[in-house]
Protein backbone atom coordinates (compact mmCIF):
# COMPACT_ATOMS: atom_id res chain seq x y z
CA UNK A 1 0.00 0.00 0.00
CA UNK A 2 2.58 2.48 0.23
CA UNK A 3 4.15 1.50 -2.79
CA UNK A 4 0.74 2.73 -4.09
CA UNK A 5 0.84 5.54 -2.90
CA UNK A 6 4.15 6.17 -3.73
CA UNK A 7 3.75 5.33 -7.37
CA UNK A 8 0.62 8.05 -7.18
CA UNK A 9 3.19 10.42 -6.06
CA UNK A 10 5.20 9.52 -9.02
CA UNK A 11 2.15 10.35 -11.06
CA UNK A 12 1.17 13.08 -9.85
CA UNK A 13 4.25 14.82 -10.60
CA UNK A 14 4.81 12.83 -13.83
CA UNK A 15 1.31 15.18 -15.54
CA UNK A 16 2.03 18.28 -13.50
CA UNK A 17 5.73 19.19 -14.92
CA UNK A 18 4.13 18.95 -18.65
CA UNK A 19 0.42 20.36 -17.32
CA UNK A 20 2.12 23.38 -15.81
CA UNK A 21 3.41 24.50 -19.25
CA UNK A 22 -0.04 25.23 -20.95
CA UNK A 23 -1.44 28.13 -18.90
CA UNK A 24 2.23 29.47 -19.65
CA UNK A 25 2.48 29.51 -23.41
CA UNK A 26 1.13 32.84 -24.05
CA UNK A 27 3.73 34.53 -21.39
CA UNK A 28 6.91 32.51 -22.48
CA UNK A 29 5.77 33.63 -26.35
CA UNK A 30 6.02 37.17 -25.21
CA UNK A 31 9.53 36.40 -23.21
CA UNK A 32 10.93 34.93 -26.54
CA UNK A 33 9.22 37.95 -27.96
CA UNK A 34 7.16 35.39 -30.65
CA UNK A 35 4.43 36.96 -32.27
CA UNK A 36 2.77 33.46 -33.08
CA UNK A 37 1.88 30.43 -30.83
CA UNK A 38 3.30 27.51 -32.71
CA UNK A 39 6.97 28.52 -31.75
CA UNK A 40 6.67 27.39 -28.03
CA UNK A 41 4.17 24.74 -28.93
CA UNK A 42 7.10 23.19 -30.73
CA UNK A 43 8.17 22.80 -27.25
CA UNK A 44 5.14 21.59 -26.01
CA UNK A 45 5.19 18.98 -28.80
CA UNK A 46 8.76 17.70 -28.44
CA UNK A 47 7.75 16.96 -24.73
CA UNK A 48 5.02 14.91 -25.88
CA UNK A 49 6.47 13.31 -28.81
CA UNK A 50 9.76 12.23 -26.37
CA UNK A 51 6.80 11.21 -23.62
CA UNK A 52 5.63 8.72 -26.48
CA UNK A 53 7.96 7.18 -28.11
CA UNK A 54 10.27 7.16 -25.48
CA UNK A 55 7.99 4.51 -23.92
CA UNK A 56 8.81 1.81 -26.50
CA UNK A 57 12.39 1.47 -25.51
CA UNK A 58 11.83 1.84 -21.92
CA UNK A 59 8.96 -0.22 -21.76
CA UNK A 60 10.96 -3.26 -23.12
CA UNK A 61 14.43 -2.18 -20.82
CA UNK A 62 12.12 -2.65 -18.01
CA UNK A 63 10.86 -6.26 -18.54
CA UNK A 64 14.70 -6.69 -17.79
CA UNK A 65 15.60 -4.07 -15.60
CA UNK A 66 14.06 -3.10 -11.46
CA UNK A 67 11.16 -1.23 -12.68
CA UNK A 68 11.36 1.11 -8.85
CA UNK A 69 14.76 2.30 -10.57
CA UNK A 70 13.41 3.35 -13.43
CA UNK A 71 10.59 4.82 -12.37
CA UNK A 72 12.82 7.33 -9.88
CA UNK A 73 15.09 7.78 -12.54
CA UNK A 74 12.46 8.99 -15.01
CA UNK A 75 11.24 11.63 -12.31
CA UNK A 76 14.54 12.82 -11.54
CA UNK A 77 15.27 13.61 -14.89
CA UNK A 78 12.47 14.91 -15.55
CA UNK A 79 12.80 17.58 -12.97
CA UNK A 80 16.25 18.34 -13.93
CA UNK A 81 15.57 18.92 -17.72
CA UNK A 82 12.67 21.52 -16.44
CA UNK A 83 14.94 23.51 -14.02
CA UNK A 84 17.84 23.51 -16.88
CA UNK A 85 14.84 25.02 -19.52
CA UNK A 86 14.42 28.30 -16.83
CA UNK A 87 17.86 28.40 -15.96
CA UNK A 88 18.98 28.89 -19.45
CA UNK A 89 16.28 30.76 -20.99
CA UNK A 90 17.19 30.77 -24.72
CA UNK A 91 14.56 29.18 -27.28
CA UNK A 92 17.09 26.40 -28.12
CA UNK A 93 17.70 25.34 -25.05
CA UNK A 94 13.98 25.65 -24.13
CA UNK A 95 13.21 23.09 -26.50
CA UNK A 96 16.58 20.96 -25.87
CA UNK A 97 14.90 20.49 -22.38
CA UNK A 98 11.31 20.12 -22.94
CA UNK A 99 12.33 17.17 -25.08
CA UNK A 100 14.62 15.49 -22.27
CA UNK A 101 11.99 16.33 -19.83
CA UNK A 102 9.47 14.52 -22.01
CA UNK A 103 11.79 11.13 -22.30
CA UNK A 104 12.07 11.34 -18.42
CA UNK A 105 8.12 11.41 -18.23
CA UNK A 106 8.02 8.28 -20.67
CA UNK A 107 9.57 6.10 -17.67
CA UNK A 108 6.12 6.14 -16.34
CA UNK A 109 3.49 4.76 -17.59
CA UNK A 110 4.44 1.91 -19.14
CA UNK A 111 6.73 0.94 -16.32
CA UNK A 112 3.63 2.09 -13.75
CA UNK A 113 1.26 -0.03 -15.34
CA UNK A 114 3.51 -2.86 -15.12
CA UNK A 115 4.60 -2.34 -11.87
CA UNK A 116 1.19 -2.21 -10.46
CA UNK A 117 -0.19 -4.90 -12.41
CA UNK A 118 2.34 -7.28 -10.80
CA UNK A 119 1.57 -5.69 -7.38
CA UNK A 120 -2.05 -6.41 -7.43
CA UNK A 121 -2.37 -9.17 -10.05
CA UNK A 122 -5.61 -9.54 -8.63
CA UNK A 123 -7.27 -5.88 -8.60
CA UNK A 124 -5.44 -4.36 -11.37
CA UNK A 125 -8.42 -2.00 -12.54
CA UNK A 126 -9.29 -0.74 -8.97
CA UNK A 127 -4.99 -0.27 -8.14
CA UNK A 128 -4.78 1.30 -11.54
CA UNK A 129 -7.96 3.59 -10.75
CA UNK A 130 -5.97 4.33 -7.28
CA UNK A 131 -3.19 5.30 -8.75
CA UNK A 132 -4.99 7.41 -10.86
CA UNK A 133 -5.56 10.03 -8.04
CA UNK A 134 -2.24 11.03 -8.11
CA UNK A 135 -2.53 11.41 -12.15
CA UNK A 136 -5.81 13.73 -11.27
CA UNK A 137 -3.40 15.86 -8.74
CA UNK A 138 -1.17 16.12 -11.27
CA UNK A 139 -3.32 17.71 -13.82
CA UNK A 140 -5.64 19.53 -11.78
CA UNK A 141 -2.66 21.57 -9.58
CA UNK A 142 -0.44 21.62 -12.53
CA UNK A 143 -1.93 24.01 -14.31
CA UNK A 144 -3.55 25.89 -11.65
CA UNK A 145 -0.17 26.29 -9.79
CA UNK A 146 1.48 26.88 -13.02
CA UNK A 147 -0.77 29.86 -13.90
CA UNK A 148 -0.91 31.23 -10.44
CA UNK A 149 2.53 30.92 -9.50
CA UNK A 150 3.73 32.53 -13.55
CA UNK A 151 1.85 35.55 -12.03
CA UNK A 152 3.75 35.94 -8.95
CA UNK A 153 6.88 34.65 -9.37
CA UNK A 154 7.17 34.49 -13.24
CA UNK A 155 7.54 31.27 -15.23
CA UNK A 156 11.43 30.79 -14.71
CA UNK A 157 11.22 30.63 -11.36
CA UNK A 158 7.67 28.54 -11.57
CA UNK A 159 9.62 25.80 -13.72
CA UNK A 160 12.38 25.59 -10.47
CA UNK A 161 9.33 24.91 -8.48
CA UNK A 162 7.91 22.28 -9.97
CA UNK A 163 11.21 20.85 -10.72
CA UNK A 164 12.51 20.14 -6.79
CA UNK A 165 9.22 18.63 -6.49
CA UNK A 166 10.04 15.89 -8.93
CA UNK A 167 13.66 15.47 -7.58
CA UNK A 168 12.20 15.26 -4.06
CA UNK A 169 9.25 12.63 -4.92
CA UNK A 170 11.73 10.41 -6.80
CA UNK A 171 14.16 10.40 -4.04
CA UNK A 172 11.25 9.05 -1.34
CA UNK A 173 9.79 6.82 -4.01
CA UNK A 174 13.61 4.98 -4.81
CA UNK A 175 14.10 4.83 -0.86
CA UNK A 176 10.85 3.74 0.13
CA UNK A 177 9.21 1.94 -2.41
CA UNK A 178 8.49 -2.17 -2.96
CA UNK A 179 10.07 -4.12 -6.12
CA UNK A 180 7.73 -6.15 -7.38
CA UNK A 181 8.77 -10.43 -7.28
CA UNK A 182 9.58 -11.41 -10.74
CA UNK A 183 8.61 -14.35 -12.65
CA UNK A 184 10.24 -17.41 -12.86
CA UNK A 185 11.60 -18.88 -16.10
CA UNK A 186 8.78 -20.86 -16.43
CA UNK A 187 6.37 -18.27 -16.66
CA UNK A 188 8.66 -15.66 -18.63
CA UNK A 189 8.48 -19.27 -21.68
CA UNK A 190 5.01 -19.53 -20.94
CA UNK A 191 4.24 -15.48 -21.56
CA UNK A 192 6.14 -16.02 -25.18
CA UNK A 193 2.68 -18.41 -26.29
CA UNK A 194 0.76 -15.04 -25.71
CA UNK A 195 1.30 -13.21 -29.12
CA UNK A 196 -1.62 -15.33 -30.93
CA UNK A 197 -3.18 -13.57 -33.84
CA UNK A 198 -6.29 -13.10 -31.49
CA UNK A 199 -5.01 -11.29 -29.44
CA UNK A 200 -2.53 -9.37 -31.33
CA UNK A 201 -5.82 -7.66 -33.83
CA UNK A 202 -7.16 -7.20 -29.83
CA UNK A 203 -3.84 -5.15 -28.88
CA UNK A 204 -4.03 -3.06 -32.38
CA UNK A 205 -7.49 -2.07 -32.03
CA UNK A 206 -6.99 -1.31 -27.93
CA UNK A 207 -4.22 0.60 -29.23
CA UNK A 208 -6.60 2.67 -32.00
CA UNK A 209 -8.89 3.23 -28.97
CA UNK A 210 -6.25 4.53 -26.91
CA UNK A 211 -4.45 6.95 -29.67
CA UNK A 212 -7.74 8.31 -30.71
CA UNK A 213 -8.41 9.22 -27.25
CA UNK A 214 -5.35 10.44 -25.94
CA UNK A 215 -5.46 13.06 -29.12
CA UNK A 216 -8.58 14.27 -27.99
CA UNK A 217 -7.28 14.22 -24.56
CA UNK A 218 -3.59 16.09 -24.58
CA UNK A 219 -5.69 18.41 -27.10
CA UNK A 220 -7.98 19.76 -24.45
CA UNK A 221 -5.25 20.14 -21.98
CA UNK A 222 -3.54 22.79 -24.42
CA UNK A 223 -6.26 24.45 -26.27
CA UNK A 224 -8.88 25.20 -23.06
CA UNK A 225 -6.42 27.34 -21.40
CA UNK A 226 -5.68 29.80 -24.78
CA UNK A 227 -9.66 29.46 -25.16
CA UNK A 228 -10.27 30.84 -21.88
CA UNK A 229 -7.69 34.05 -22.34
CA UNK A 230 -7.76 34.55 -25.88
CA UNK A 231 -12.20 34.66 -26.01
CA UNK A 232 -13.30 34.63 -22.79
CA UNK A 233 -10.59 37.29 -21.14
CA UNK A 234 -9.61 35.32 -18.11
CA UNK A 235 -6.39 35.61 -16.42
CA UNK A 236 -3.73 33.67 -16.91
CA UNK A 237 -4.42 32.46 -13.17
CA UNK A 238 -7.90 31.66 -13.90
CA UNK A 239 -7.36 29.81 -17.16
CA UNK A 240 -5.04 27.69 -15.54
CA UNK A 241 -7.46 27.01 -12.30
CA UNK A 242 -10.19 25.88 -14.89
CA UNK A 243 -8.38 24.39 -16.99
CA UNK A 244 -6.98 21.83 -14.13
CA UNK A 245 -10.55 21.41 -13.58
CA UNK A 246 -10.27 19.32 -16.54
CA UNK A 247 -9.04 16.71 -14.60
CA UNK A 248 -10.18 17.50 -10.93
CA UNK A 249 -13.45 14.06 -11.31
CA UNK A 250 -10.55 11.74 -11.71
CA UNK A 251 -10.21 12.32 -7.82
CA UNK A 252 -13.15 10.15 -7.38
CA UNK A 253 -13.72 9.10 -11.42
CA UNK A 254 -10.37 6.97 -12.03
CA UNK A 255 -10.91 4.59 -8.82
CA UNK A 256 -14.58 4.26 -9.43
CA UNK A 257 -14.14 3.63 -13.46
CA UNK A 258 -11.29 0.76 -12.38
CA UNK A 259 -13.49 -0.49 -9.18
CA UNK A 260 -16.77 -0.90 -11.49
CA UNK A 261 -14.50 -1.98 -15.03
CA UNK A 262 -13.40 -5.21 -12.36
CA UNK A 263 -17.36 -6.37 -11.97
CA UNK A 264 -19.45 -5.06 -14.57
CA UNK A 265 -17.01 -5.19 -17.74
CA UNK A 266 -14.48 -2.66 -19.54
CA UNK A 267 -15.95 -2.44 -22.91
CA UNK A 268 -19.54 -1.59 -22.06
CA UNK A 269 -18.31 0.73 -19.60
CA UNK A 270 -16.13 2.89 -21.21
CA UNK A 271 -18.22 3.31 -24.24
CA UNK A 272 -20.77 5.40 -22.70
CA UNK A 273 -18.19 7.56 -21.40
CA UNK A 274 -16.56 8.11 -24.30
CA UNK A 275 -19.68 9.10 -26.03
CA UNK A 276 -19.97 11.64 -23.64
CA UNK A 277 -16.61 13.27 -24.03
CA UNK A 278 -17.61 13.54 -27.43
CA UNK A 279 -20.87 15.31 -26.83
CA UNK A 280 -19.25 17.55 -24.13
CA UNK A 281 -15.91 18.52 -25.96
CA UNK A 282 -18.10 19.38 -29.16
CA UNK A 283 -20.36 21.83 -27.02
CA UNK A 284 -17.72 23.19 -25.13
CA UNK A 285 -17.16 26.57 -27.35
CA UNK A 286 -21.13 27.23 -27.51
CA UNK A 287 -21.28 26.85 -23.57
CA UNK A 288 -20.54 30.56 -22.63
CA UNK A 289 -18.87 32.48 -19.83
CA UNK A 290 -20.99 31.37 -17.27
CA UNK A 291 -21.26 27.41 -17.52
CA UNK A 292 -17.60 26.96 -19.39
CA UNK A 293 -17.17 25.69 -15.13
CA UNK A 294 -19.59 23.01 -14.98
CA UNK A 295 -18.99 21.67 -18.30
CA UNK A 296 -15.54 21.37 -17.84
CA UNK A 297 -16.52 19.38 -14.59
CA UNK A 298 -18.65 17.18 -16.18
CA UNK A 299 -15.61 16.80 -18.84
CA UNK A 300 -13.47 15.86 -15.96
CA UNK A 301 -15.55 12.70 -14.70
CA UNK A 302 -16.14 11.29 -17.94
CA UNK A 303 -12.99 11.43 -19.55
CA UNK A 304 -10.70 10.50 -16.41
CA UNK A 305 -12.98 7.32 -15.65
CA UNK A 306 -11.54 5.95 -18.92
CA UNK A 307 -7.64 6.15 -18.07
CA UNK A 308 -7.80 2.94 -15.62
CA UNK A 309 -10.73 0.73 -17.70
CA UNK A 310 -8.04 1.14 -21.16
CA UNK A 311 -5.03 0.25 -18.95
CA UNK A 312 -6.38 -2.61 -17.44
CA UNK A 313 -7.83 -3.68 -20.62
CA UNK A 314 -4.45 -3.77 -21.86
CA UNK A 315 -3.25 -5.93 -18.73
CA UNK A 316 -5.88 -8.26 -19.40
CA UNK A 317 -4.60 -9.84 -22.69
CA UNK A 318 -0.74 -9.30 -22.07
CA UNK A 319 1.71 -11.83 -20.52
CA UNK A 320 3.41 -10.24 -17.27
CA UNK A 321 6.83 -10.78 -18.76
CA UNK A 322 6.28 -8.90 -22.04
CA UNK A 323 4.06 -5.96 -20.37
CA UNK A 324 5.98 -3.40 -19.32
CA UNK A 325 7.07 -3.40 -23.58
CA UNK A 326 3.57 -3.74 -24.61
CA UNK A 327 2.34 -1.12 -22.08
CA UNK A 328 5.57 0.86 -24.05
CA UNK A 329 4.00 0.68 -27.61
CA UNK A 330 0.98 1.36 -26.56
CA UNK A 331 1.74 4.88 -25.24
CA UNK A 332 4.02 5.35 -27.86
CA UNK A 333 1.12 5.49 -30.01
CA UNK A 334 -1.81 7.19 -28.03
CA UNK A 335 1.06 10.01 -26.68
CA UNK A 336 3.40 9.76 -29.84
CA UNK A 337 0.86 10.35 -32.34
CA UNK A 338 -0.81 12.73 -29.68
CA UNK A 339 2.17 14.98 -29.33
CA UNK A 340 0.88 16.64 -33.00
CA UNK A 341 -2.49 17.74 -30.84
CA UNK A 342 -1.29 20.81 -29.72
CA UNK A 343 0.37 21.79 -32.73
CA UNK A 344 -1.87 21.62 -35.17
CA UNK A 345 -4.75 23.12 -32.96
CA UNK A 346 -2.05 26.58 -32.69
CA UNK A 347 -1.81 25.90 -36.67
CA UNK A 348 -5.48 26.51 -36.65
CA UNK A 349 -5.72 28.80 -34.56
CA UNK A 350 -2.89 31.32 -36.05
CA UNK A 351 -4.15 30.66 -39.45
CA UNK A 352 -7.65 32.02 -38.03
CA UNK A 353 -6.48 34.86 -36.40
CA UNK A 354 -7.89 32.79 -33.05
CA UNK A 355 -11.23 33.91 -33.94
CA UNK A 356 -13.95 32.08 -32.72
CA UNK A 357 -14.48 29.85 -35.54
CA UNK A 358 -10.85 28.73 -35.20
CA UNK A 359 -11.72 27.61 -31.77
CA UNK A 360 -14.60 25.76 -32.61
CA UNK A 361 -13.17 23.85 -35.48
CA UNK A 362 -10.41 22.54 -32.77
CA UNK A 363 -12.85 21.53 -30.35
CA UNK A 364 -14.78 19.89 -32.97
CA UNK A 365 -11.24 17.88 -34.13
CA UNK A 366 -10.98 16.72 -30.57
CA UNK A 367 -14.62 16.01 -30.51
CA UNK A 368 -14.39 13.70 -33.30
CA UNK A 369 -11.31 11.75 -32.19
CA UNK A 370 -13.03 11.10 -29.15
CA UNK A 371 -16.17 9.69 -31.11
CA UNK A 372 -13.26 7.84 -33.41
CA UNK A 373 -11.63 6.11 -30.41
CA UNK A 374 -15.35 5.16 -29.19
CA UNK A 375 -16.59 3.61 -32.93
CA UNK A 376 -13.45 1.52 -32.58
CA UNK A 377 -13.98 0.30 -29.51
CA UNK A 378 -17.62 -0.98 -30.91
CA UNK A 379 -15.64 -3.11 -33.25
CA UNK A 380 -14.59 -5.95 -30.84
CA UNK A 381 -17.07 -7.75 -28.28
CA UNK A 382 -14.88 -9.43 -26.19
CA UNK A 383 -12.28 -6.52 -25.24
CA UNK A 384 -13.56 -6.84 -21.45
CA UNK A 385 -13.00 -10.53 -21.26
Amino acid sequence: MLSLVLIAAIHAVNHALFNMLTPQGITISHYFGFKSLSNITAGFTLYLFFYGFGQIPIGFISDRAPRKTILAAGAMLNGLAIAAAGAFPTYRVFLISLAVAGLGAAAYHPVGAAYLSELFSEAKGTALGISGIGATFGLTLGPFLGGALCERIGWRNTFFSFSAAAILVSIIFFLAAKEPARETRAGRAAGKIGWSRPVIIFLCLAAAVFTFREFSGWGGYYILPIFLESYHRFSVRTAGLISGLQSVGGLFAQPLGGYFSDRVGRRRLMSVLLFFVFLIVIAMPFCGRSMIVPLVLLYSVAYTATVPIIDAMIADRTPPAIRGGVFGLFMAAGIGISAFSPLAQAGILDATGASFRGFVTCFSLLGTTALISFVILLMFKDAGK
